[in-house]
């Protein structure tokens, strides 16, 4: 069963459709000693291209150009993870990629000093307060509306499909 979920790396795309894609990933930038989320951040940690803050001083942001082709986002991808890694050793930090923190406490977290996060944070109140959560996020361009509903009803089958079939979902709820 597990290997019918198991694909070629960088899967193929159709290059028919005329679309173009980029990725973002968040990371958290960690004490290289304690691995606990850095409550502050300098500047110089983002100075190098492509690394941004994120809502938080304990996160770390990469993000690719537009791309057509996996092979070629796939290999920005990973130079640009190698550049957050050396980036933080170099300020004694570590990068952890993980959806949330095993260590972190949303009481010790520092708002990144910035209006638009400001204005989150004032939307979202507790609920941002408590934002100690890094994923990835794709972007997708389409020439038609055509192309991006097709491949929408397309990933709407492959998820319903996955979730369908996977072994531990008969074994109790899963997150």
């Amino acid at each position: 069963m597990v290997s019918s979920l198991v694909h070629s790396y960088p899967a193929p795309l159709p290059t028919s459709e005329g679309f173009r894609f980029g990725i973002e990933e968040e990371y958290f930038v960690t004490c290289a000693q304690s691995l606990r989320p850095a409550t502050t951040t300098p500047d110089s940690l983002f100075a190098k291209a492509n690394l941004g803050r994120e809502m938080l001083q304990s996160q770390l942001e990469v993000a690719t150009r537009p791309h057509s082709a996996a092979k070629s986002a796939a290999d920005e991808l990973s130079n640009l993870r190698a550049t957050a890694v050396r980036s933080a050793r170099e300020r004694g930090f570590k990068v952890l990629a993980c959806g949330t923190h095993p260590l972190g406490s949303w009481r010790d977290s520092v708002q990144t000093p910035k209006e638009r996060y400001d204005r989150v944070m004032e939307g979202l109140q507790m609920l941002g307060r408590r934002n100690m959560l890094c994923g990835m996020h794709s972007m997708w361009s389409f020439r038609s509306h055509r192309a991006a509903s097709r491949l929408c009803r397309g990933l709407c089958h492959t998820f319903h499909y996955s979730w369908r079939y996977r072994p531990h979902r008969r074994f109790g709820k899963a997150n």
